[in-house]
């Protein structure tokens, strides 16, 4: 691939996506926020130099909707990857 040629990926979301939870989603997969088109309308991420597995953006931001639920709710949750490689959540109510 020449030098001057630009890859790119594209993720299909749904309408509703929260735009806020997507950019905290591929900040924590690392990822810069300089690099992204999110296009609200057609649920569209188009995301520039990824080389990653897609899925995995799609994962993260699941991840993040879990989160913001569980807070919303007063709930704690805590990631972990088990030894099958699969992503877990420890989920215990928070005591007011």
């Amino acid at each position: 691939m020449p030098c001057y040629t630009v890859s790119t990926a594209t993720v299909q979301f749904g309408k509703n996506t929260d735009a806020e939870l997507l950019r905290l989603a591929l900040r924590s997969l690392g990822l810069s926020a300089d690099n992204y088109v999110f296009n609200r309308e057609t649920g569209a991420l188009t995301y520039r130099s990824y080389v990653g597995d897609l899925a995995t953006i799609k994962r993260a931001y699941s991840e993040q909707v879990v989160n913001a639920s569980a807070k919303k709710n007063g709930w704690s949750v805590n990631w972990k990857t088990n030894a099958a490689g699969n992503r877990v959540a420890d989920v215990e109510r928070v005591s007011r």
